[in-house]
């Protein structure tokens, strides 16, 4: 059985949107870069972005709902785990996983209760 997400996650641009615009020219969360972060793939023992939401998604790989808010949740919990709590990433991880639970939430409970009618 496949997934079928709502429209606004079929790009996962809803979820994208959440990350701070600064932190990537395509709004997206940033990649940890090897040459940079080599410290970030040693603490991160499951390393997640966007990118590679976006590849699941194509390659149909999210059978649940489950699975795929659990990555949206690593994504964010992992941004928290490495950087500082004061950090402007762990604040802003904080924010986009609050905010995307209750995208996730809302979405669920459209997707439960199916199309709307007119009539």
């Amino acid at each position: 059985m496949e997934l079928v997400l709502p429209a606004p996650f079929s790009s996962l641009a809803s979820l994208a949107s959440l990350a701070p615009s600064s932190t990537h020219s395509t709004g997206t969360w940033p990649d940890p870069h090897f040459r940079i972060c080599a410290r970030y793939h040693d603490f991160i023992k499951r390393p997640l972005c966007f990118r590679g939401m976006r590849e699941a998604l194509r390659r149909r790989q999210y059978h649940t709902w489950n699975a795929l808010t659990d990555d949206f949740e690593l994504i964010c919990s992992n941004a928290m785990a490495f950087n500082q709590k004061r950090s402007r990433v762990h604040r802003a991880a904080v924010a986009m996983l609050q905010a995307g639970r209750l995208l996730l939430q809302v979405s669920i409970s459209q997707m439960c209760r199916g199309p709307l009618t007119a009539g």
